[in-house]
């Protein structure tokens, strides 16, 4: 069973009134509601599954209280949580922000590199507190960082933790969304999402805020998943080309700050946000702001628009399944794997009071589902990822646009190229009478000789690979998840390098194709550890005491 879909006027937990669906993801629904002080809030609602599912409402607790041990005026702040008793659905309650998204900002105008670097910093502060803590947001977009108009280093991240849920109802529509902003570590699995993770989606934001559009080319419009997963596990295109393929102008001086924040590897890329931040803030000012429009100054453009909810399928903080479901449903071929399990949050060292709704939601564990029978659950290898943080719930913010600055124009100079100077002509000379026969003028064969190809470019050309694998040879090379045989040419560039032989570990790093330098690797692969059958001694439990009844947990 998906996330209940709430009508307006349905009450819940007998404090919050639903006023309008904002999004829908199958896993979760976020709501626009309205508690009973009067207070404008936006509530998120769970699969009823997610409630039956103690792992997963442990993990809901733990990214709770570690959302809000950030600081208040930079995360949005989780108020209230519980259950709804007609549905069974758990649900979290969090504050309502006024300010545009920077999706919503950029709809009308791109921003500047000052005011992308100003937002930064401030992304800077919260996420590199979160990482001090090894919690990782994983699900950073445009549409849940808000962002102040008049000042973009204003700034709040709303759905931390939206990798919660990791095996409950995948959704297409969930993964359409995020795909545009996933980094390829939460693509392939094996490697562990962190820090760097973070980076790569906040880099992608960024691009998003200069040029109005997303980087990858399949995620032009509706994202073609079979294409954007090749694409982000292919070399990268410069952004300043990327940029002008999209018919937008980027300095070209952001190149290897895009290159290193967007490296396939992850240990390539900078080390934290701060660091990302602090280059990007080092690039010189008021380059590539000719072609940018300034902030409009009538804040009433981003007004609070009471009308109609969003579309189904839109939730744009929803759950998102890994590559392997989408797969099985025809979402797109490959080989990746499923995305890999986030990491286990401790408690948060911060007391955080998070009150219970009264009520018909009010403590006492989840209710059975209507019927008297326990929800289903689903178990395999897809990965759900389902954003706690509710933030981006306020995404229909009214566009009207008054006394908007016209867009600035480009002048382009021509000038009119010198007329060649007139060929020089020899001195005449006497003709001398002569008996003799001249000899006959040699044929000139030059317009039969083939024209020369053009010397190709060393810093695109392809250069050989050579790998070798020891102590015994390969079953197969691959490249970028692609099955390689016979020679091996490469363009310059960063690339996958996979390396398998049976009975052996399977060998995976990252090798840099240097221009005109042929590559020759040598692989020494380590043996698989044999299996070994032992006997272990079964503990016996010991009767602890029951601590239930508490936030979001249950009492049986």
């Amino acid at each position: 069973m998906s996330a209940p879909n709430f009508a307006p006027g349905t009450p819940i937990a007998g404090k919050f009134t639903v006023r309008a669906l904002l999004g829908y993801g199958g896993a979760s629904a976020t709501f626009r509601a309205m508690s009973a002080d009067g207070r404008e809030v936006a509530l998120k609602a769970y699969a009823p599954m997610i409630g039956q599912r103690p792992d997963l409402m442990g993990q809901l607790q733990q990214y709770v209280a570690a959302t809000n041990s950030l600081p208040a005026d930079l995360a949005a702040h989780v108020l209230e949580a519980g259950y709804d008793q007609a549905t069974a659905a758990p649900f979290t309650v969090t504050e309502f922000i006024p300010n545009p998204s920077v999706a919503q900002l950029v709809a009308r105008r791109p921003m500047s590199p000052d005011e992308v670097s100003a937002m930064l910093r401030t992304l800077a502060a919260v996420l590199d507190a979160a990482h001090s803590r090894e919690f990782f947001h994983l699900g950073l977009k445009p549409t849940n960082l808000f962002v102040d108009a008049h000042s973009p280093g204003n700034l709040k991240v709303t759905d931390f933790g939206t990798i919660l849920a990791r095996s409950v109802l995948p959704t297409q529509e969930g993964y359409v969304v995020a795909a545009p902003w996933m980094a390829p570590e939460q693509v392939q699995g094996g490697v562990p999402p962190s820090a760097a993770t973070d980076v790569f989606s906040a880099a992608l934001v960024a691009f998003y805020a200069l040029v109005g559009r997303p980087y990858w080319r399949s995620c032009q419009g509706a994202p073609d998943l079979g294409s954007w997963q090749q694409e982000v596990l292919s070399p990268r295109v410069p952004a300043s080309a990327r940029a002008n393929e999209l018919g937008a102008p980027l300095d070209p001086g952001l190149d290897p700050i895009f290159a290193r924040a967007l490296a396939l590897d992850p240990r390539e890329r900078y080390r934290s946000m701060t660091e990302f931040a602090a280059s990007f803030g080092g690039f010189p000012s008021g380059l590539g702001q000719a072609n940018t429009l300034a902030i409009p100054s009538n804040s009433s453009a981003y007004a609070v628009d009471p009308g109609p909810p969003g579309p189904r399928g839109s939730d744009l903080s929803g759950g998102y399944p890994s590559v392997d479901a989408l797969r099985a449903g025809g979402g797109f071929g490959g080989g990746a794997q499923a995305m890999p399990p986030g990491p286990d949050m401790p408690p948060s060292t911060q007391q955080t009071h998070v009150p219970l709704p009264g009520g018909a939601g009010q403590a006492g564990g989840a209710p059975r589902a209507p019927g008297g029978k326990a929800m289903p659950i689903v178990v395999g290898v897809a990965a759900v990822l389902l954003a706690i943080g509710a933030g981006t719930a306020w995404y229909l913010i009214g566009s009207s646009d008054s006394g908007a600055t016209p867009e600035a124009t480009n002048t382009a100079s021509t000038s009119t190229p010198e007329s060649p100077p007139p060929a020089e002509t020899g001195a005449p000379t006497e003709a001398v009478a002569t008996n003799e026969t001249p000899p006959p003028t040699p044929p000139d064969d030059s317009a039969a000789k083939p024209e020369e190809p053009p010397a190709e470019d060393p810093a695109t050309a392809k250069v050989p690979i050579k790998i070798t694998c020891m102590p015994e040879a390969c079953d197969t090379i691959t490249i970028n998840t692609k099955v390689e045989s016979g020679d091996i040419q490469l363009a310059p560039g960063s690339y996958r390098l996979g390396a398998k032989r049976a009975g052996f570990v399977t060998h995976v790093e990252t090798i840099v194709v240097e221009p005109g330098k042929p590559l020759e690797k040598e692989i020494t692969l380590a043996a698989a550890p044999r299996q070994t059958t032992t006997t272990t001694q079964t503990p016996v439990a010991t009767p602890t005491k029951q601590n239930c009844g508490k936030f979001l947990k249950k009492c049986k």
